[in-house]
């Protein structure tokens, strides 16, 4: 039996995550979200994991805004306290350089021509080679290969991803985590291993 505790997340913040809340509620949020990136527990990350962070907190930063906001491209150059993180992600909240998954669809929905919630694999790529801040093709390649759908026969792809409903959230939620304790917290490692293994039964 092991003596090292499993680690702990609360029951109703991680519900929140999952219903894609805009703005994280709970109090000490952005607290959690920096202690991913706090790798010796010692309050501090790498400003190079600032966006990382920010993104964590669904924020959508361009890289312009990270680096004007503190961030660097090198790891090792400069360090972020908490103390100096939350100011920080407050001026994040309200820059208006940046977009949400909203946004981002109404952009897509302009590439749908038959209104049935896919478009053009080939204008995605585009897109993303040419609008905004410029990805290189390799960049391209890496992020159509991990994030986009097979095309069709006449080269379309669902640009949409599905959102899920209260009762489906309900239903995973009821499969992959373990009762609350009295202080409504769960482990949280048990709960992604069940979310993983019935994501990879689902695709099979």
């Amino acid at each position: 039996m092991s003596l090292v505790p499993e680690p702990r997340i609360s029951g109703s913040y991680f519900v929140q995550l999952t219903s894609r809340s805009r703005h994280i509620s709970y109090s000490n949020g952005a607290e959690f979200c920096f202690s991913i990136y706090d790798a010796d527990g010692t309050n501090v990350i790498d400003a190079v994991d600032l966006g990382n962070v920010l993104r964590a907190l669904n924020l959508n930063p361009t890289n312009a805004a990270i680096e004007r906001l503190g961030g660097t491209t090198k790891r090792g150059e400069k360090k972020i306290t908490v103390e100096e993180f939350l100011p920080i992600f407050e001026q994040a909240k309200t820059d208006k350089d940046q977009g949400g998954y909203e946004d981002f669809l109404e952009c897509l929905k302009l590439y749908d021509k038959q209104e049935n919630g896919t478009m053009l694999g080939v204008e995605l790529s585009n897109m993303l080679l040419t609008v905004g801040e410029k990805l290189e093709d390799a960049q391209v390649e890496e992020v159509l290969g991990e994030c986009m759908d097979p095309e069709d026969e006449d080269g379309f792809i669902p640009y949409a991803r599905e959102k899920l409903e209260d009762a489906q959230v309900e239903e995973v939620l009821g499969e992959c985590m373990d009762p609350e304790d009295e202080d409504g917290f769960i482990p949280y490692a048990p709960f992604l291993r069940r979310l993983c293994e019935r994501a990879a039964a689902e695709a099979e």
